[in-house]
C-alpha cells in the first residue's frame, strides 16, 4: 500500500511542471550588421559607404551621417536600417572577409573584417528559427 502511495506521488510530482513549451514566430535573417561609430564626429554629414565581402561590392551609396535618438551618447551610426541599410544577408554562404570603406570630404578610412558569427534564437533556445548573425564595428 505504502509503495502503491509513493509511486502515485512521484508520478504527479514528476507531471509538475511540465508546461508545454510557447514559441514566438519573430524571423531570423543570418548575415552582417555594419556600425559606423564616430565619437569624435569627424565625418560629414553625408558619407560614402563601400563594403566588399568576399571580393563582391555590396554596397556603394551615400548615407546621412546622422545618429538616431538612442545612439547619440556613444555617436554611433548604425547602417543597419533606415536609408543607410546595410545587412548582408547570408545566402548559403556567410561572409568571410571584408572590407568597409567610409569616404567624407577630408577623409577616408578602410578596414578590413573577419566577422565572428554567434547564433541568435529570437524565439526561444528550444524553438525554431534560429540563424547566425555577426556584428561589426567601423571606427572612424
Amino acid at each position: 500500500m505504502i509503495a502503491c502511495v509513493c509511486i502515485a506521488a512521484i508520478a504527479m510530482f514528476s507531471l509538475c511542471g511540465t508546461q508545454p513549451r510557447v514559441c514566438t514566430t519573430m524571423g531570423c535573417v543570418p548575415g552582417v550588421q555594419v556600425k559606423i561609430i564616430d565619437p569624435e564626429w569627424k565625418a560629414a554629414p553625408v558619407v560614402n559607404v563601400l563594403i566588399i565581402a568576399d571580393g563582391r561590392e555590396i554596397r556603394d551609396r551615400d548615407c546621412e551621417h546622422t545618429p538616431g535618438v538612442e545612439e547619440e551618447h556613444e555617436h554611433t551610426v548604425s547602417f543597419s536600417g533606415g536609408a543607410c541599410s546595410v545587412r548582408i544577408e547570408d545566402r548559403g554562404q556567410p561572409v568571410k572577409n571584408m572590407r568597409v570603406t567610409v569616404r567624407w570630404d577630408g577623409g577616408e578610412v578602410t578596414r578590413d573584417f573577419q566577422p565572428e558569427y554567434v547564433m541568435h534564437y529570437p524565439n526561444g533556445p528550444d524553438c525554431p528559427g534560429a540563424c547566425k548573425q555577426a556584428v561589426v564595428e567601423m571606427r572612424l
